[in-house]
């Protein structure tokens, strides 16, 4: 996975939320 420095805290929240949504599917 990329550094996440050019991805802003914001994104990784709501990518890390995502993917809890997906692995519940």
């Amino acid at each position: 996975m990329k550094k996440d420095q050019k991805i802003p805290a914001k994104d990784i929240k709501l990518a890390r939320e995502r993917m809890k949504e997906v692995k519940k599917r």
